[in-house]
């Protein structure tokens, strides 16, 4: 597996190099420091755009459940878990069949593919947690029983992911679309590290702790995700403010 991707990488190295850019339009540029200036104003101002960004900082437990998910399983289920190559496998098949499905759903309500993402992923815990702990009998608690949680992390994954690309794809002003995004992806850059420190807390928590931690988190992002503004909505009323001269 990591052979395959080593390869990968070097194909998508060699695609990317074929690439022809076109130079870009530079006049009246703006540096690092007022880039930075019109993100804070970007995040006062537009509060549904907050609201988004706090919804998918929240939603970014999913992916960060994952390793944690393989660690329980090892513990409660079956010790051999964590050397079966395919339940990776399996998760990033799921996403890829899901993610037809999710992108027809992402263009009628994005906010919403978000939140039932979410949903999915918490049942991939509940199937994890049922398993080692549900009334089971003991000679179903293998490995290959616990397939459907990956599956489900694979779907829910990529029903967040998809949901929360296409929110930030028509949610924002044509023009305002570069920042939009810069600022959305740099904060989720400091979110990313809170996760992390969460996860850090496992060696006290254990794997069980973490994976409640991180599902109270999806729990909420799916509800902030619901509640978030069409992107239509979002998008005529940002242009509404900006004809009228006030900041977007």
């Amino acid at each position: 597996l990591l052979g395959a991707a080593a390869g990968c990488f070097l194909g998508a190295t060699a695609s990317f190099a074929r690439i022809r850019e076109e130079p870009g339009h530079a006049k009246g540029g703006r540096n690092a420091l007022q880039e930075a200036r019109v993100g804070v104003r970007l995040l006062r101002d537009v509060p549904g755009f907050r609201a988004f960004v706090t919804a998918r900082a929240l939603l970014l437990a999913v992916p960060l459940a994952l390793p944690f998910l393989t660690v329980f399983g090892r513990e409660h289920v079956d010790a051999t878990l964590g050397g079966l190559g395919i339940f990776v496998a399996a998760n990033a098949l799921a996403a890829s069949l899901a993610s037809p499905a999710w992108g027809r759903a992402a263009d009628m309500a994005a906010h919403r593919t978000m939140a039932l993402g979410g949903a999915v992923s918490l049942l991939a815990v509940a199937w994890a947690f049922a398993l080692a702990w549900g009334p089971v009998p003991d000679e179903w608690r293998t490995a290959w029983a616990y397939v459907p949680a990956y599956l489900l992390a694979g779907v829910g994954y990529a029903g967040v992911r998809l949901g929360r690309k296409t929110y930030l794809v028509d949610a924002p002003p044509k023009d305002d679309r570069p920042t939009w995004v810069a600022v959305a992806n740099t904060a989720i850059g400091g979110a990313t590290a809170l996760g992390a420190a969460i996860g850090l807390t496992a060696a006290w928590w254990g794997a069980s702790g973490t994976l409640v931690a991180f599902s109270a988190l999806t729990v909420i992002g799916c509800v902030a995700a619901w509640r978030l503004p069409a992107a239509a909505d979002l998008r005529a009323r940002a242009e509404g403010e900006r004809a009228e001269g006030e900041p977007t």
